[in-house]
């Protein structure tokens, strides 16, 4: 997916909040440029990349006149798809995609729960079109940087996932030593 992303589109917004939006921001930073956006095409690692963790019409107002719309990809994440703010900025960004006739299920991916949720019920209404991701069971918000929610924004960026996931389970099995003097965490 990450691939296809990079290959096709200038931009990739985040639509989240909490745990969804902080996670990838922080991947972002911590992995990339920190004027990742502001880099020419050739220069970046892929598309710029735009967490929104809000709804804030300002700054809502400001993203979108940035946005080449069709040439941008929304991922809208929301475990439960009833997050107010998540399901608001996705009302905002389909109502104005619609409007430019941008096509939603090209434009966006879904990240959510597996079975349950408004988002599963608007790609029902869709006929199952969007791309999805679960995110699984047991796992909240602040802890889901390792799953979907964080890993799809952080390949898009360019970060080897493989490599992030590898260095998270070493940093697990040093964090389990019981002795102190041999524990980092």
């Amino acid at each position: 997916t990450a691939a296809k992303v990079r290959e096709k589109f200038d931009a990739f917004v985040v639509l989240g909040i909490g745990g969804s939006a902080l996670g990838p921001a922080m991947v972002q930073q911590a992995m990339g440029d920190l004027r990742h956006n502001e880099l020419p095409a050739g220069r970046r690692s892929g598309p710029r990349i735009y967490i929104e963790d809000n709804v804030d019409p300002e700054r809502m107002v400001s993203l979108l006149n940035l946005l080449d719309l069709d040439k941008t990809c929304f991922n809208v994440i929301s475990k439960s798809g009833a997050t107010s703010e998540t399901m608001a900025q996705y009302l905002i960004i389909s109502d104005v995609l619609k409007k430019a006739g941008v096509n939603l299920a090209e434009n966006m991916i879904f990240t959510t729960d597996a079975n349950r949720g408004n988002l599963n019920k608007i790609d029902a209404s869709f006929g199952g079109a969007f791309k999805k991701y679960i995110l699984p069971d047991g796992v909240g918000g602040r802890f889901s940087e390792l799953c979907p929610v964080g890993l799809v924004a952080a390949a898009v960026g360019g970060a080897d996932v493989r490599a992030l996931l590898a260095g998270a389970g070493y940093m697990d099995e040093l964090c389990s030593n019981a002795d102190v003097k041999k524990n980092p965490g």
